[in-house]
């Protein structure tokens, strides 16, 4: 399914088929070890110039395939029930593209998950989408405090970072923390707006030097 491969990390989906189902599905397959084909001697058996040489793998066997599903049988339900509020139950016994389709809008938040009775989700940011977000709201404030950072060279770096960004945050009110959490390193002073962002990342690259 390359279309679902533009999403880094996808939810929990659990398709569900029967046991006989299953074994019939596992114990057709063959690869074809000239081209790493997978093939289905029901549901897409090999074209006739690779029928004479696909062969099955030993974890398709099914003595393997039992031990398997006994395996997911025995775990499944404790993660499940772990992911239950963002987890969908998907029927594997339709047609390949409807199993697809479902997926697609599960990941896409046009469809809730099933286990919890919830709504559905937000829909996932595209990587594009994502960059476009810390360009905007992230990067110019980021930058200039590691620049600060990288220049002063803090006791606690990580713990300045915070502080930094805490005290110049743009998106105002700014976020308060116990003092006692950040209060072993001040504020260090920014850049003015002026500067661009590529001399602020120079700034950093000749301070660590």
């Amino acid at each position: 399914m390359p279309q679902l491969l533009r999403w880094g990390a996808l939810p929990p989906l659990s398709p569900r088929a029967p046991l006989q189902a299953s074994l019939d599905r596992w114990e057709g397959r063959r690869v074809d070890p000239v081209t790493e084909e997978v093939y289905h001697l029901a549901f897409r058996p090999p074209p006739a110039e690779a029928a004479g040489r696909v062969v099955r793998r030993s974890d398709d066997s099914r003595a393997a395939v039992e031990a398997q599903l006994a395996s997911y049988e025995q775990h499944a339900g404790g993660v499940l029930q772990y992911y239950a509020c963002v987890a969908r139950r998907v029927d594997g016994m339709r047609a390949s593209g409807e199993v697809v389709a479902e997926v697609e809008r599960f990941i896409a938040g046009e469809v809730p998950p099933d286990l919890s009775g919830r709504p559905a989700r937000k829909p996932l940011l595209s990587p594009d989408e994502a960059r476009a977000y810390i360009a905007k709201h992230l990067q110019p404030t980021l930058i200039k405090a590691l620049a600060a950072v990288a220049s002063e060279k803090p006791k606690d770096p990580v713990r300045a970072l915070a502080t930094t960004l805490l005290a110049n945050n743009p998106n105002r009110p700014a976020v308060a923390l116990p003092a006692v959490v950040l209060a072993a390193e001040p504020p260090l002073e920014l850049a003015s707006p002026e500067e661009s962002p590529g001399k602020f990342g120079r700034d950093a690259t000749q301070a660590e030097k």
